[in-house]
């Protein structure tokens, strides 16, 4: 039921009954991930997961844990002396330390219950929990309404593209009638040239060239 880091070694010798010792076992895994800040027990099957338990703990003996022989998958392992917890768990108090000790008890039966554990003087010694009313609240998402549409500013970059000069002197956004067919009926898709009413600006307009205009 349990991620292999996180599994009980009852489970990894092929437990089919088992009680809450279970989940004992894997929040004290958890536990060590907070002091810690990474994985703790890391294997990559089940065989090395529980190597790795043993290397961190050392190889039970049969006065730590009498039944482990006598499950399906148990494999009579090399023995590996037990580091001191305080050299796994240097930032740890001696609360803590003695908490984690009695969940990472081998035998499931001697290892601390539920209940036990939450009495435990670990969570009513120094530093004490933070109060819940005192904890940081997250910062609630504002939701964006037609106002915050209406402030929309256009960077400099969009307002060049709005406004572009069509000739010299006259900005698109003010030009009165301009026209310029794409395309027409006869099948044809050339633009026809462009007229401007140049009355609007207070201007008239220049003189056309004729063929007379110019010296021949």
């Amino acid at each position: 039921a349990f991620a292999r880091w996180y599994r009980a070694p009852e489970l990894l010798f092929g437990a089919r009954k088992y009680g809450s010792g279970v989940d004992v076992w894997a929040t004290a895994c958890v536990f060590a991930e907070l002091l810690l800040r990474r994985p703790f027990l890391e294997g990559s099957t089940d065989t090395h997961q529980t190597r790795t338990i043993f290397t961190a703990f050392g190889t039970p003996s049969p006065s730590q844990w009498p039944d482990m022989m006598y499950l399906k998958y148990y494999v009579r392992e090399k023995y590996i002396p037990a580091p001191p917890l305080r050299s796994l768990f240097p930032m740890a108090s001696e609360d803590a330390l003695d908490l984690l000790s009695k969940m990472f008890t081998y035998d499931p039966n001697a290892r601390i219950s539920v209940q036990k554990a939450l009495e435990h003087r670990y969570f009513s010694s120094a530093p004490l929990p933070t109060d819940p009313e005192k904890l940081p609240r997250p910062v609630p998402k504002r939701e964006s309404s037609v106002s915050d549409l209406n402030s929309f500013q256009l960077s400099p970059s969009r307002k060049i593209r709005r406004v572009t000069p069509m000739c010299d002197g006259v900005e698109g956004n003010n030009v009165g009638n301009f026209k310029q067919t794409v395309g027409d009926n006869t099948g044809t898709n050339e633009p026809t040239p462009m007229s401007l009413n140049f009355s609007i600006f207070g201007l008239k307009p220049p003189n056309r060239p004729t063929i007379t205009s110019y010296e021949i």
